[in-house]
């Protein structure tokens, strides 16, 4: 039944009256005289007040007395209770048993406009307090409000205690064990917003709130102004004798080295926003002191923020103090807590968060502002989830710094990106770490998402085990640095959609590695470009530093190892070593859009990489140089399709660009066991290649079309050495194909063991033209009609020579100067240069498609163990012929070999032809196109070995001096 609101007022004055009286009668059947004139404490200390067995007790008689040790009084919530002035509730000594207030009827509510002193050793039950400032000194207090069903509901602030004002609690140990509120679950300092007055304050204090909740903010406490956890110091000391504070045994705890410390716990509270609690103002934590917050959560699906509490302000943890955050959820943002300044733990202090989570972003924490790890301090996140964005923490700018450390392990976010850190800015500096574990992220960055990542001064970031669906397995940045002795180490990560790229790191500005630090990636792929690392922009490794990867592979993209879209720098003593990768497409090591430089005493080092298309070991859209003693070396590397099984050069975007190889400065170019489905299966350059002063060395390679050990647009070498052992083509040009002309100068190209249908040992597209230099290739072989070198023509310098040995084949020198593309001439040899061979060659040892009307010059050729004609024509036949120092060693005894054979005629100048082995000798045979090589049979005796000087020979002799046989009836001979 309804009753008319007049009839609620009367009732209660009614029933108010007697209950005064009962007061008034109890009181003095205790003998105690109360001074009611007393408006505060300090006027008038009060008389003990001993309450047997638990008699109802006025409000304001507690303000003015004692409550003895074992003591029980009863407050009533029809009590008057707003008492004016202030009020000293003051119970026995904390080491004495304690006194017990108990709200009658419910939940009693207890005021005073001005100042509540808190002192002694209380339990309350049922029973809230307000006042205009509330202060706990040397107080032990347990209070359990029990609050009725639906109390968050209420208009209540502070489930257990209300200030309008401050809040300070000290050398106090206080438990609010329930508690509901409209905000401030337990605890409400509820003064004007922002200002120090309103502060809720705990010096060598703790605080233990449990089982609260509010309906707005702060399931355990919220505070209009700052919350400051603090040891007593001399500034505590300052502020607690400003507010008239007994310091007596706080001043006795400090002259004995005794912790002062302050704790707060906060268990098991709930509200919409803010689980654990609310501060307006900045949250302090120093002195050692302690903030534990567990079992919390904000609720409200659209307001959730900060599970286990959210400050306006910053919070800042110092002076080697804690902060424990467990199990705390909240649906927006926050799930262990959110600092919207910002947040700072320095001076080896530590925070810890666990299995804690936010539907949306930070799983673990999140801020507006930065954050500030240093001095020796340590965050550690645990088992923490988001929705969206940053599985730990998201944060605008996070810095850890001084040997700090920041470890987050089981982290994830379900669909944004950063699964374990997300932040516009990370910075790990001067000597810190950064290690995150098992982190997933359902958009980009497994383990790290951030604009800049910056890892300096002897500091380390280590990812391990982190997934992404989009790009950047462990680490999506837009621009990556590593410098001062630093290291960033990222291993099994993977980038697993369709589309995605970096499957450790994907960098969009670009990677530096710099001053003697170190990029690590181990186990790491992605389904597109970058299986190790993507970047946007140009890679550079200086300054003694190191970039290794290690088991990294790209689905269908290129860089099994890294892909770069601009150039990649490795200088000053550094090291790029890739090992075991594999690309889907392009550049099984690397892909690089623009340059490729390793210069100043640098290594790049690739061991057992493949790339389904072109570039085994790497591919460059652009130059590669290698300089200043630095060394390139490449082992196991293969082009499934494509060109360049150790590495190519070749134009994919279209830029006009040059796209050589340069190898210069006493450098050194190694590539061991590599092969290409197409072309040079050593390297493939799509310009010049350029040698200066260098070794160049290809071992064990092959190509599926043309140049077995490199192929290349133009050769320019000049002091250098190029070595070739064990190449072969299934075209031509086992050696090499050079496809605009070879120019040695004081260098050296040795083939060894080449093979190819035709060009076993090389092929060059123009002239041949070696200065002081030397070309040797042997043990190379072809079918009968193949040829070991083929070029538009030969030129041999001063001091030259081109040397075969054990070659076998059809012709030694095939020459193809058709069209006069060498206008110089066919075949040029300098008075003291050299052509010398030996092997088994089915047809000749040269053959020669001359310009026309040309005279070709045989000069300066020495065959041994020969068995072949000299020339042949190669279907443009020069006008003359001239052969002038040369010798042939017939090897083994010949019949009737061909020299020479020419469409006009021939002048023999200087030739000598030996068969140590031919029983009668050798002497010539001659027509007007041809010369022959001839041993007669027993009748004819000739010398061993026979010279045609000036156009003739010694005769031979002949038994009985007649000529028997009848094929030199009509010989000319010489």
């Amino acid at each position: 039944m309804m009753l008319p609101f007049a009839a609620l007022i009367l009732l209660t004055w009614v029933f108010a009256t007697p209950l005064a009286t009962a007061w008034e009668k109890s009181v003095t059947d205790l003998g105690h005289t109360f001074d009611q004139s007393s408006q505060s404490h300090s006027q008038s200390p009060g008389r003990r007040l001993q309450v047997e067995p638990c008699p109802v007790v006025r409000w304001i008689e507690l303000c003015k007395g004692f409550l003895e040790a074992g003591s029980c009084a009863q407050l009533s919530k029809f009590d008057p209770s707003n008492v004016r002035g202030g009020c000293r509730l003051r119970g026995p000594p904390t080491s004495a048993a304690p006194a017990r207030l108990l709200g009658i009827g419910g939940l009693v509510t207890m005021k005073t406009g001005e100042e509540l002193r808190i002192s002694g050793n209380l339990h309350m039950t049922s029973l809230r307090l307000e006042a205009g400032t509330l202060i706990f000194e040397n107080a032990q207090v347990v209070t359990s409000p029990e609050p009725p069903p639906g109390a968050e509901n209420s208009a209540i602030k502070g489930g257990a205690f209300r200030s309008y004002g401050r809040v300070i609690f000290a050398n106090s140990n206080v438990t609010v064990s329930s508690g509901a509120a409209k905000e401030g679950g337990g605890i409400a300092a509820d003064g004007k917003i922002g200002a120090a007055s309103a502060d809720l304050m705990l010096i060598a204090s703790s605080l233990r709130v449990q089982n609260t909740a509010a309906k707005e903010f702060g399931g355990g406490i919220v505070a209009s102004s700052a919350l400051r956890l603090q040891s007593f110091d001399a500034a505590a000391r300052t502020l607690l004798l400003d507010a008239d504070v007994d310091i007596k045994e706080l001043d006795a705890l400090a002259q004995a080295s005794s912790s002062t410390s302050s704790t707060l716990t906060i268990m098991n509270s709930t509200a919409a926003t803010a689980g654990g609690f609310f501060a307006i103002g900045p949250v302090v934590v120093t002195g050692m002191s302690a903030i534990n917050i567990s079992d919390s959560h904000a609720v409200a699906d659209d307001e959730g923020i900060g599970g286990g509490f959210s400050t306006l302000g910053k919070l800042r943890v110092n002076g080697s103090s804690t902060i424990q955050i467990q199990r705390t959820t909240a649906p927006v943002m926050g799930g262990g807590f959110q600092a919207a300044q910002g947040i700072v733990v320095t001076g080896m202090s530590r925070m810890t968060i666990s299995d804690s989570s936010s539907q949306r972003t930070g799983g673990g924490f999140f801020s507006y502002k930065g954050l500030e790890v240093t001095n020796r301090s340590t965050l550690r996140i645990h088992k923490a989830m988001a929705g969206g964005t940053g599985g730990a923490f998201r944060v605008e700018e996070a810095l850890v710094s001084g040997m700090s450390a920041v470890i987050v392990s089981d982290s994830r976010c379900l669909s944004g990106v950063g699964g374990g850190v997300f932040a516009q800015s990370l910075q790990v500096s001067h000597g810190s770490n950064l290690s995150i574990r098992n982190a997933f992220a359902g958009g980009k960055g497994g383990g790290i998402a951030a604009t800049t990542l910056h890892v300096t001064n002897g500091s380390k970031v280590i990812v391990k085990n982190a997934k992404s669906q989009g790009s950047g397995g462990c680490s999506y940045n837009s621009n990556v640095m590593i410098e001062r002795t630093s290291t960033l180490s990222l291993s099994d990560c993977h980038a697993l959609s369709e589309n995605s790229v970096g499957g450790a790191l994907q960098a969009m500005r670009g990677v530096q590695v710099k001053d003697n630090s170190h990029l690590y990636i181990r186990n790491s792929s992605s389904m597109r470009s970058g299986g190790g690392f993507d970047s946007g922009s140009h890679v550079v490794i200086a300054g003694m530093s190191n970039i290794s990867i290690l088991n990294s592979h790209t689905v269908s993209g290129n860089g099994g190892g890294f892909s770069a879209d601009k150039s990649l720098r490795v200088t000053r003593g550094s090291t790029l070593s890739i090992q075991n990768a594999r690309a889907g497409q392009h550049g099984g090591g690397f892909f690089a859009i623009e340059n490729v430089v390793v210069t100043d005493n640098s290594t790049c080092s690739i061991h057992n990489s493949t790339a389904g298309s072109s570039g085994g070991g790497f591919l460059a859209d652009g130059e590669v140089v290698i300089d200043g003693q630095s060394k390139v070396k490449m082992f196991d590397c293969h082009a499934i399709t494509g060109d360049g099984g150790g590495f190519a050069t070749r134009t994919l975007a279209g830029a006009n660009v040059d796209r050589r190889l340069q190898v210069s400065g006493n450098s050194a170019l190694s590539i061991h066991k590599a092969t290409a489905g197409a072309n040079g299966g050593g390297f493939y350059v799509e310009d010049d290649l350029e040698a200066n002063s260098s070794i160049i060395e290809i071992f064990n390679s092959s190509a599926g079309e043309d140049g077995g050990g490199f192929n290349v647009g133009r050769a320019l070498l000049g002091d250098c050495e190029v070595r070739i052992r064990g190449a072969a083509a299934e075209h031509v040009a086992g050696g090499f194909a050079i496809r605009s002309g070879l120019f040695l100068s004081s260098g050296s190209i040795s083939i060894v063991n080449s093979t190819a249908d035709s060009g076993a040992g090389g092929l060059v597209k123009g002239p041949a033209i070696l200065t002081h230099s030397k070309l040797a290739i042997s043990d190379a072989g072809g079918d009968e009609y193949s040829a070991v070198l083929v070029a538009n023509c030969l030129q041999l310098g001063p001091k030259s020579a081109f040397l075969m040995e054990d070659v076998n084949g059809g012709h030694g020198l095939d020459l193809r100067n058709v069209g006069c593309v060498c206008t110089a001439g066919t075949l040029q040899v300098a008075s003291d240069a050299t052509l010398q061979a030996s092997g088994d060659l089915s047809s000749s040892f040269m053959k020669v498609a001359a310009c026309p009307s040309e005279t070709v010059y045989l000069s300066g050729i020495h065959l041994q163990s020969w068995s072949s004609a000299l020339w042949s024509s190669g279907g443009s036949p020069p006008s003359h012929v001239v052969v002038e120092n040369v010798s042939v060693d017939f090897e083994p005894q010949l019949d009737n070999v061909q020299l020479l054979e020419v469409e006009e005629g021939f002048t023999i100048n200087s030739l000598v032809v030996s068969c140590p082995s031919c029983t009668n000798g050798v002497t010539f045979i001659s027509t007007e196109h041809s010369l022959h090589a001839f041993s007669p049979k027993a009748d004819l005796k000739c010398p061993n070995q026979v010279m045609v000087l000036n156009g003739t020979t010694p005769r031979c002799t002949c038994t009985d001096y007649k000529i028997l046989w009848p094929g030199f009836v009509h010989s000319h001979l010489f």
